[in-house]
């Protein structure tokens, strides 16, 4: 790192150096490299604002228990489907890619497709049916969109920010990927349940036990704000930060120019022997 200038002028001379001896203060290294740092920190941009997306966890997993736990009773029992999940899922799908009017034979099995076999698959799969099945689509459709806001939040690049707040920036970084992945291992979570929902609409599954991820946008959205504008003070006062850093730095080297050449003990003599030609004129004056 190149060196920074910490006078205050290019003509800078003993006079001025003269004065500064009265504040000439040595500083530790650490002290030295983030004063050194600051003078060489040139002014930035603002970096870009970032919004955290709100989760309502507790609202979600309610809504997705409640589906879980449903009763969805079917009208009429077929014993070559009964309660099995894969029959059922197989049926339904049978019912989307053959049309009633036009196919009288199941593609998959080659049973005939009779308007008796229309009407049993039909009120197997009600209106009730689906109306369960769409609410579990739109659930899921709104759980993957949080997962979707979520995999979009980016960590702050300190690059963007001045050095002073490159700690802070990797606490709250460190923060967000740890808040981050367990919020979308727990939205995949409630995903794969909805789905498996939806191959067995009238099969109830267990309800959701585990704990809901430490997600707090509010809280997160406070730290970044507190770090922006911080940010934003110090890039306003940079110019007063490098003349203060400056001045510092000028005091420090100074304190050990005067320290490398013995300034006290030769301030010391000096004014010794200035005191004693000062009492041997005074006896002088005496005797004359």
């Amino acid at each position: 790192m190149t060196n920074p200038s910490v006078t205050p002028t290019a003509a800078y001379n003993k006079n001025n150096f003269r004065d500064d001896i009265e504040f000439a203060k040595e500083l530790p290294q650490s002290e030295i490299d983030r004063l050194e740092k600051e003078c060489l920190t040139d002014k930035l941009p603002n970096p870009k604002q970032i919004n955290y997306p709100i989760i309502d966890f507790t609202s979600i997993t309610q809504k997705v228990n409640d589906i879980l736990t449903k009763t969805i009773t079917p009208t009429i029992q077929l014993p070559e489907i009964g309660n099995n999940p894969e029959k059922q899922a197989f049926a339904k799908e049978g019912m989307k890619v053959h049309n009633r009017d036009t196919d009288n034979k199941c593609a998959f099995c080659g049973g005939p497709l009779t308007p008796e076999r229309w009407d049993e698959l039909s009120e197997l799969f009600n209106d009730a049916a689906s109306a369960f099945q769409k609410e579990i689509k739109t659930t899921k459709q709104n759980v993957n969109s949080h997962k979707a806001a979520l995999e979009q939040v980016e960590l702050l690049n300190p690059q963007e920010y001045y050095p002073a707040f490159h700690n802070s920036i990797m606490e709250l970084n460190q923060h967000i990927t740890n808040s981050k992945d367990s919020a979308i291992q727990y939205l995949n979570k409630l995903s794969q349940l909805l789905s498996q929902r939806e191959k067995q609409l009238f099969t109830k599954l267990d309800a959701i036990a585990c704990g809901q991820p430490s997600w707090k946008a509010d809280k997160l959205q406070q730290n970044f704000d507190d770090i922006y504008q911080r940010n934003s003070i110090y890039g306003n006062e940079i110019d007063n930060r490098h003349q203060r850093a400056q001045q510092q730095l000028r005091y420090h080297y100074v304190a050990k120019h005067l320290k490398d050449n013995d300034y006290e003990n030769k301030r010391d003599s000096n004014l010794i022997a200035k005191k004693a030609l000062e009492d041997a004129q005074t006896q002088k004056n005496k005797i004359e």
